[in-house]
């Protein structure tokens, strides 16, 4: 067993030694099931950061937007229109 699989295996022994769970014996197999926990994580990582990343995007386009609209009607509105 390489050492990334050894580490990652590691990681993950308490979820892949738990009790309602059934023993897994084949190294490999503990190996494989381990990366497959370990790619799931990054993924889901990488899922809550596009979600950050679109999310803080649309709240600056947003603030963006109603900025550009306050100039405009500052500058084009008649001044008996109070905003």
């Amino acid at each position: 067993m390489s050492m990334i699989n050894e580490s990652v295996t590691n990681k993950w022994s308490a979820v892949l030694d738990h009790d309602s769970l059934p023993k897994i014996k084949d190294k490999h197999r503990r190996a494989v099931t381990a990366m497959i926990l370990e790619n799931q994580e990054k993924e889901r990582t990488t899922e809550r950061k596009i979600e950050v990343y679109i999310k803080e995007a649309y709240t600056k386009t947003i603030c963006l937007l109603h900025l550009q609209h306050r100039h405009y009607l500052n500058n084009n509105c008649v001044d008996k229109f109070q905003l």
